[in-house]
């Protein structure tokens, strides 16, 4: 990653990455794009699509106090698959979670972490820290979930055919999709959701929110 984040800093000249003010950009996101391509990064994506509060209200009474955003369970998701591909595709690599200061949730993941590390269910996420938002790793994981999300919100809101041409206009996912590279996504529909709870629920995987009090 340091290799990554000299070669973005070199490519920005001190600007801060904001997809939406540089879209117009076409050089410089083929050149952002280039670099993340030809690292030996993996990557992990996580997304839901549907209504989420109905689907989080169809089972157990205790779903929307555990998981009162979708954005929580998706959080929750994406942590878990680091922690097996660790040891299906990484030969067991220790990783540092990165959030961002400015992140509003980036509280309830420290939280989140810090009690899934109590229970020994997350052995490979070793720690957790907080980054300044300009640093190249939180601007490049910014370029694949902004591009990912444009893809996903082509194809399943506005009706278009998953075909290469809807790529075309992303340069990272052009590239990440072309050269093979690990791109690791869960992408959960209302029905998928309801299935994965149910069945974390049987296996007590999942635990309540780490900010509620225990009762005595």
């Amino acid at each position: 990653m340091r290799l990554v984040a000299r070669k973005w800093q070199k490519a920005m000249k001190g600007r801060g990455f904001h997809y939406k003010e540089m879209g117009n950009e076409t050089e410089l996101l083929e050149k952002l794009a280039t670099i993340i391509d030809e690292s030996d990064l993996g990557m992990i994506l996580g997304g839901f699509r549907g209504d989420w509060d109905r689907a989080i209200k169809s089972g157990a009474p205790d779903w929307p106090k555990r998981f009162p955003s979708c954005y929580q369970m998706i959080l929750e998701m994406c942590i878990h698959r680091m922690e097996e591909y660790s040891n299906a595709l990484w030969n067991g690599e220790p990783i540092v979670l990165t959030f961002s200061r400015q992140d509003q949730y980036a509280k309830f993941a420290e939280k989140l972490w810090r009690a899934h590390k109590d229970t020994g269910l997350w052995g490979h996420i070793v720690g957790f820290a907080y980054g300044d938002p300009e640093l190249p790793e939180l601007q490049a994981a910014d370029m694949l979930v902004y591009e990912a999300f444009q893809c996903v919100r082509q194809v399943h809101e506005r009706g278009e055919a998953a075909t290469p041409h809807v790529r075309k206009k992303w340069p990272l996912m052009r590239r990440l999709v072309g050269s093979q590279k690990t791109l690791l996504a869960d992408m959960m529909n209302e029905k998928r959701l309801i299935e994965m709870l149910r069945k974390e629920d049987k296996n007590r995987r999942y635990l309540a929110r780490p900010d509620t009090k225990k009762k005595s």
